[in-house]
């Protein structure tokens, strides 16, 4: 499961932006250190199963954003 969800979250930043049907993401600046991060759903490498931050609640968490190169 970590290995589908850090692949997931590793294209994360290669996704075009959301369609305007989505709720609005925060701005650059908005949020604050403790703040909790926004709601997001991912789908694995292949694209068949769809994890949702807020259902690993409690769970460890890692998010990376940017190159794993």
């Amino acid at each position: 499961m970590f290995r589908r969800l850090f692949a997931g979250l590793a294209l994360l930043a290669a996704l075009p932006a959301l369609p305007a049907a989505d709720p609005p993401r925060p701005r650059q600046g908005d949020l604050k250190v403790e703040d909790a991060a926004p709601d997001f759903t991912i789908k694995d490498i292949e694209g068949k199963v769809a994890t949702k931050l807020s259902d690993l609640k409690g769970k460890p968490v890692v998010l990376i954003f940017g190159s794993c190169t």
